[in-house]
């Protein structure tokens, strides 16, 4: 699963990818921006609102982020959907 999305804490704004997602949270693949454990953040998947999160773990390039509110499970498997067809697009394109 790997769905484009935007990142944002109070200082910064940045492209991600999404990826690993469930209801309780995600893994988030970045350009190299580290950030702190427990640090509060939003996660925005392209065509969608806002998800207020948690940092968990952070590693350059990556982090873990854990959600405020468990997300609805049809929208977590939408977005799984969205993922595997934007997928197959690319790879039928190539």
């Amino acid at each position: 699963m790997r769905h484009p999305a935007q990142f944002r804490t109070s200082t910064l704004k940045e492209p991600v990818m999404l990826v690993d997602l469930s209801s309780a949270g995600c893994r988030i693949e970045t350009t190299g921006i580290h950030l702190a454990e427990g640090q509060r953040v939003v996660v925005r998947p392209q065509g969608f609102e806002g998800l207020c999160a948690t940092v968990i773990w952070s590693d350059y390039g990556a982090a873990g982020l854990a959600f405020e509110t468990p997300l609805y499970q049809p929208l977590v498997d939408h977005l799984c959907r969205l993922s595997n067809i934007a997928a197959e697009m690319t790879e039928i394109a190539a």
